[in-house]
């Protein structure tokens, strides 16, 4: 099993809920819910998840990324080698979580 991280522009965000249910049938159409944005404010220009899929699915979404979504980005993550990653990642694409703007 291995963890991905995910964030996507918010204009591909409906198409890749739908993509989603691929790989998680139950949750899928909820996976992109926490809305970024350069400032911290509305309205979100991006959105991201995590999730942690087999495999043969990292490899799968991983494909598709590349393919149909070019202007995300889409890398695993070792939540114990490195929880602080989902921060640093924000960092370098110029994001912050919605509502968090306020925060440094």
């Amino acid at each position: 099993m291995k963890r991905l991280l995910l964030v996507l522009p918010a204009i591909d965000r409906d198409r890749a809920n739908q993509d989603a249910l691929q790989w998680d049938p139950t949750g899928g159409t909820r996976s992109f819910t926490v809305g970024l944005s350069s400032t911290g404010l509305e309205p979100a220009t991006h959105f991201w998840a995590s999730s942690v899929v087999s495999d043969a699915a990292c490899a799968a979404i991983a494909a598709k990324v590349a393919t149909d979504y070019p202007l995300a980005r889409c890398e695993e993550w070792d939540i114990d080698a490195d929880p602080q990653r989902p921060n640093a990642l924000l960092a370098e694409l110029g994001l912050r979580r919605l509502g968090m703007e306020g925060l440094a």
